[in-house]
């Protein structure tokens, strides 16, 4: 399976990002800092699915709270990001 694809975009400008470790809540924009408090670390709040392989959510700054773009994560995904859901919500295997 492929690495998901992390995005964040502000101003109409997209900067690849990237988690610190596995399982990080927060992820790391290289070459960005806040507007506000100059702090380089976003995490996401009300995900949602926007196309066919893409999760998006709001994006805000760790170090002040303020909401300053979009967190988009491109998945690898056969039959899409909505049927994936339902097949994992259902509680059964699939081998």
């Amino acid at each position: 399976m492929a690495k998901p694809k992390l995005t964040f975009t502000t101003d109409d400008k997209t900067y690849a990002i990237t988690l610190p470790f596995p399982e990080a809540d927060h992820a790391v924009v290289a070459g960005w800092e806040c507007p506000t408090c100059g702090g380089d670390k976003v995490a996401g709040r009300a995900r949602r699915i926007e196309n066919h392989d893409t999760y998006a959510a709001e994006a805000g700054c760790v170090a002040c709270r303020k909401i300053i773009g979009t967190i988009r994560v491109k998945v690898s995904t056969l039959f899409g990001i909505e049927e994936d859901e339902r097949v994992m919500s259902m509680g059964v295997k699939i081998y």
